[in-house]
């Protein structure tokens, strides 16, 4: 039985994360569920059977991708997959979520750190190159997109003039694109996780009520201060804002999805339908910014009260 437990936990990750790995188009849903079959089997399995799968199961998928000369997806994979291993471990510390999230957010960003840096000393040039390189070819093939959807010639050429200048300031403000990302990749797979986990009857920490999750009213002026800093006309401070109105817009983002999660709560939406709506908003970069604003207004408007007061409001999470 355990064996069978073994050889199935194995088979199903290796091939969830095959069937991703061999469809573009499943990229960013890979995102979200390659942690989670690590997470689960990690925790379902115990430390030391966890590992073992945990190993061979890398070993398996390092030997395929590798086999069809595709090093980014195993680091990829490595990435995200031992996201899983950070997330069981902070769990079994049963701590608040936020404190969960902070934890997890940092675990996986020095392992993003540590395989960008190793990737970059292999090449034989060195981090920042590597980052430069990466994030240049991200601009440019944005624009070559751009150009194939059958813009105006003259916008194409008017972005491709600038196209150093947007590559200057996405790696300015590189840090708080990856502290965010590794936290946004950390928030969505504890949240994924405790779905599943509910569902096979399994332990989780209970986090509460999360539609009524909330940042600190003195919050604002944090915000306030960094805007402030990146108005000033200096290249470092205007830098620091920069970074530091991401790392803000994120946290209201938060606070969005809280006052988004309340209303599908009252209306009872159904579970599939909440998650495709997620998904859809995750996807879609351009989506980020109305969740943020919702999360400043809700700072003041509190639209969640009415609810909160109803005598009717589902308690259950």
């Amino acid at each position: 039985m355990v064996i069978t437990e073994f050889v199935f936990a194995v088979a199903v990750t290796l091939a969830l994360f095959v069937i991703l790995a061999s469809i573009p188009v499943l990229a960013q849903i890979g995102t979200v569920v390659t942690p989670l079959p690590v997470l689960y089997f990690y925790c379902r399995m115990g430390r030391f059977r966890g590992l073992l799968y945990y190993v061979l199961t890398l070993f398996l998928v390092f030997w395929f991708l590798t086999s069809f000369e595709a090093p980014v997806a195993t680091s990829y994979y490595f990435i995200l997959s031992s996201l899983g291993l950070i997330l069981s471990e902070v769990l079994r510390l049963d701590l608040s979520i936020e404190k969960t999230v902070l934890i997890t957010s940092a675990g996986l960003l020095i392992l993003v750190v540590a395989v960008l840096s190793w990737h970059g000393v292999s090449s034989g040039r060195g981090l920042s190159f590597l980052v430069e390189e990466n994030v240049a070819r991200i601009v440019r093939e944005n624009i070559e997109l751009y150009a194939g959807t059958g813009a105006p010639a003259a916008h194409v050429e008017m972005i491709r003039s600038k196209e150093a200048r947007i590559t200057a300031v996405l790696l300015g403000v590189i840090p708080s694109l990856v502290i965010t990302g590794c936290a946004v990749v950390s928030w969505v797979s504890l949240l994924a996780g405790s779905i599943l986990f509910r569902k096979r009857n399994m332990w989780y920490p209970d986090f509460g009520d999360l539609t009524r999750w909330k940042l600190p009213d003195g919050i604002v002026w944090v915000a306030v201060i960094t805007f402030a800093v990146a108005l000033i006309p200096w290249k470092a401070t205007l830098l620091i804002g920069m970074n530091g109105l991401i790392i803000m817009l994120f946290l209201f983002m938060l606070q969005g999805f809280a006052v988004i999660s309340c209303f599908f709560k009252v209306k009872q939406v159904p579970l599939f339908i909440r998650i495709a709506l997620y998904l859809m908003i995750l996807i879609q970069p351009l989506l980020f910014l109305p969740v943020a604003v919702l999360g400043i207004i809700d700072m003041w408007a509190d639209f969640r009260k009415p609810a909160f007061s109803s005598p009717d409001f589902p308690e259950d999470t």
